[in-house]
């Protein structure tokens, strides 16, 4: 670490008495290591504007204790784009759109876990034993959640029961299966999100999106299990999102149920409404304190040649006694970043490197037209002033990569 600092601070630094002595003046030879946290501001400050553009290398530093993160100036990035876990190297690979690289960051305490997707900087882990817990991946902050149970699963009409450590499910038959890791997203939780950062110094409440139920689980910070609500959906839930303290829950068929969120009492239902025709694929996302819904809408079909012709549409929440989605034909500055599996999307304005009045796409929408290169994970991009979209390589296999989801690093709350 010290050859690092030096070359920060000054490339001819060439004493090491001179750095400790100049920088930590209380250092003596009888300390074992000088306490890197207690760095001036203003040597953290150069540090950091050192770290730049590396987005991974400045969020890492940031993250390192109050000290470093505080001294740091606000800096705004992208989301990364995080992949699956390599069970083979032991952790998780980022892809960064503002620095067209990929970095990895080891995290043997995700191993035998599945992904349940991220919130406010937050990953969700299920183990076999349906455990489950919110992991910050630079911190390296935990918080446990309720495990699931046997009322998720019979939510999603799944009958099981656990024997010692292990879970079973039971079909109409009478067969009994083990359940393994990859039996969890769809036995019991999908997908969570929260309210809030558990670093925020409120109250959340995390939902989850259970595996095929009208029905949402939800629970607060120190509770022992889930409580399930009816949302009065028709179909299994697709997408859901916070916003304006209510969670909007949307099924397959863009059928959307409100519900207050009341930190003491939980959730409670008061209202439904549908998504605008002829839209595909949507997905809710917050931007700038407005609730976006983003579909796909098909204008033409070539039967003959089964082509599609497709445009990506945005609409805005309008609340009011009969609440309507209003068409938004520019976002302007802001980018949206739209996870196609999970429901981790993030919006930002300005960001480094990346177009504005676009979405970034986890991966393709449909079937690649384009040449891509073979073997490699793909995001398309898709530019809202004229139509036109590109894939945009992300120089990882594309291996089991439809799981990928934008991840957007908590930078700036204090720790749990």
């Amino acid at each position: 670490m010290l050859s690092l600092f030096k070359s920060l601070i000054h490339p001819n630094l060439s004493s090491p008495s001179f750095f400790f002595f100049f920088f930590f003046p209380a250092f003596s030879p009888s300390m074992a290591t000088p306490d890197w946290a207690s760095l001036i501001p203003d040597l953290l400050l150069r540090i950091s504007q050192n770290l730049l553009p590396c987005s991974f290398d400045y969020i890492n530093f940031r993250s390192t204790c109050s000290g470093w993160r505080s001294a740091a100036p606000h800096v705004k990035f992208a989301p990364f784009l995080l992949f699956p876990f390599d069970s083979e190297a032991g952790g998780f690979s980022f892809y960064s759109p503002s620095d067209d690289r990929v970095y990895f960051k080891p995290f043997p305490e995700a191993s035998s876990t599945v992904f349940c997707g991220s919130s406010h900087g937050w990953l969700v882990l299920m183990d076999e034993l349906a455990s489950i817990s919110l992991l910050n991946p630079f911190t390296r902050a935990r918080v446990q959640l309720p495990p699931a149970d046997e009322q998720l699963a019979l939510s999603s009409l799944k009958h099981v029961s656990k024997v010692g450590n292990r879970w079973f499910s039971r079909s109409e038959d009478g067969t009994v299966t083990l359940l393994t890791l990859t039996d969890m997203h769809q036995v019991f939780i999908k997908q969570v999100i929260l309210s809030s950062a558990p670093n925020s110094g409120d109250g959340f409440i995390a939902v989850a999106a259970l595996a095929l139920s009208t029905q949402v689980a939800f629970c607060r910070r120190g509770d022992q299990r889930w409580t399930l609500l009816e949302t009065t959906l028709s179909c299994d839930i697709k997408s859901i999102a916070f916003h304006n303290g209510r969670l909007f829950a949307m099924d397959y068929v863009g059928k959307i149920a409100v519900l207050e969120v009341d930190y003491s009492a939980g959730m409670i239902p008061i209202a439904s409404l549908q998504t605008p025709p002829c839209l595909f694929n949507c997905k809710l996302v917050e931007s700038k304190g407005d609730l976006l819904l983003v579909g796909l809408a098909i204008h033409r079909v070539d039967e003959e040649n089964l082509y599609l012709e497709r445009d990506s549409e945005i609409y805005k929440f309008n609340p009011g006694v009969e609440p309507v989605w209003s068409r938004v034909e520019s976002i302007g500055d802001e980018t949206l970043f739209l996870s196609l599996y999970f429901n981790s999307n993030v919006a930002g304005s300005r960001l480094s490197r990346c177009k504005g009045n676009s979405i970034y796409y986890s991966g393709p929408i449909f079937v690649v037209d384009e040449p891509t290169e073979p073997g490699v994970h793909h995001m398309e991009v898709v530019d809202l002033a004229n139509g036109s979209s590109e894939m945009v390589p992300c120089h990882r296999p594309s291996q089991n990569s439809e799981f990928v989801s934008w991840f957007q690093p908590n930078l700036y709350l204090a720790e749990v």
